[in-house]
């Protein structure tokens, strides 16, 4: 009953370049598109470079907070949504958590500098438990189950709110006493009783970012088929300041949540790519976390961390 992309998520031969791409240098830049929803989460300096016409496809932009490195890249994607090669009335909507003084300054500065623009830009200013609905386009593949952004809090900059964001399909099932049965007695039933009677509905989360944050408690992201944790530091002691979090920290905060596929990012460059990538594989082999399930971002590189030893 799972639609195709459902199928490829769940799949443990799954790519998830396919589906995921970003960038992240912890202070320079972070930013993350999902294609199969042409949802970008943060934009930070580069995205548009990277992206280049391809920047046409986002529909939505879902900001965690207004440091500048999440942010910066904003400014370049408005102007090559109405420069490029392209559909330059193609509308764009941004989230960002309500009451952020940075994105704010943002909005007026565009406002002022990009007044005159060829599409519909739409800022909402949100908070947690809100609900964003995931309309298809056009041109997208037939969907068969409704999905959705959900967005809950994050611990990141003190005294200031801060999103992270969730992508629900709506799904069926199976119910549980019929999990055992033959697929020509699953037949039979549905044309006694009707589907209904023996399946159940049930929001599925396919993917969860966090942004930049410390461990928190998992409720907000159990589940998910894909988690993206930022992990700025190797270790503890290089950490003067309890707003970012360490591999460790992350490792087992994606065991907590029963993730299937966890995404390390945001390290710092302090690190070597080299270091980081040893780190990573120890890491996980620490906590016994599944290498094959483990992916990092470093800078423009999305490796399975199985690949790296």
């Amino acid at each position: 009953m799972l639609d195709a992309l459902a199928h490829v998520l769940c799949s443990e031969l799954m790519n998830l370049a396919d589906v995921l791409e970003g960038y992240s240098k912890a202070i320079y830049s972070t930013w993350f598109y999902y294609a199969p929803d042409r949802v970008l989460f943060d934009a930070g300096e580069g995205v548009a470079s990277r992206m280049e016409n391809r920047a046409f496809a986002i529909r939505r932009v879902c900001l965690s907070h207004g440091h500048l490195d999440h942010i910066s890249g904003l400014p370049t994607l408005i102007h090559i949504r109405m420069a490029g090669m392209g559909e330059k009335t193609l509308p764009l909507d941004v989230y960002y958590p309500a009451g952020d003084g940075y994105i704010e300054g943002l909005r007026q500065h565009l406002d002022r500098a990009m007044g005159r623009r060829t599409f519909e830009l739409n800022w909402h200013p949100i908070g947690p438990d809100c609900r964003i609905p995931l309309t298809a386009e056009e041109d997208d593949p037939p969907r068969q189950h409704e999905r959705w952004l959900e967005t809950f809090t994050t611990q990141h900059a003190r005294g200031r709110l801060t999103l992270g964001y969730r992508v629900v399909e709506h799904r069926h099932r199976l119910k549980p006493e019929f999990a055992g049965k033959l697929q020509n007695e699953i037949r039979d039933l549905v044309k006694e009783s009707g589907r209904d009677a023996i399946t159940e509905q049930y929001d599925h989360r396919l993917l969860a970012y966090l942004g930049d944050c410390v461990p928190m408690e998992v409720s907000p992201f159990a589940d998910a088929d894909i988690l993206l944790h930022e992990a700025t530091f190797i270790n503890a002691e290089d950490r003067e300041q309890y707003v970012h979090s360490t591999l460790d920290e992350a490792i087992s905060t994606a065991q907590a949540a029963c993730a299937g596929n966890l995404v390390l990012f945001h390290v710092s460059s302090r690190y070597p790519r080299k270091q980081i990538r040893a780190e990573a594989v120890k890491a996980l082999n620490r906590h016994g976390f599944d290498l094959s399930k483990a992916w990092l971002l470093y800078e423009w590189r999305l490796d399975r961390c199985d690949t790296l030893q």
